[in-house]
């Protein structure tokens, strides 16, 4: 599972596109976001969880919402 969600950071693809090596994306989906909502451990690396809308007035792209994350992070300044 893991594997997958880090596959997904660095992609940035949707969860659908996810290669079935990393197994079914909807398990690794729900298994990601039942920890994440539960635990909260990830809090401290800042991934944070958003709904990305996408643009309906370009050609060739999505028009529907697809959950997304994002990974940030802080370097602290010495």
């Amino acid at each position: 599972m893991l594997d997958g969600v880090l596959w997904l950071l660095r992609s940035g693809a949707p969860w659908r596109d996810m290669p079935e090596c990393f197994g079914p994306w909807r398990t690794v989906y729900h298994r990601f976001v039942a920890y994440v909502v539960s635990s909260g451990a990830l809090k401290n690396l800042g991934l944070s969880w958003k709904n990305a809308t996408w643009r309906t007035d370009l050609p060739n792209t999505r028009s529907q919402d697809e959950n997304r994350v994002t990974l940030s992070y802080s370097i602290p300044m010495l």
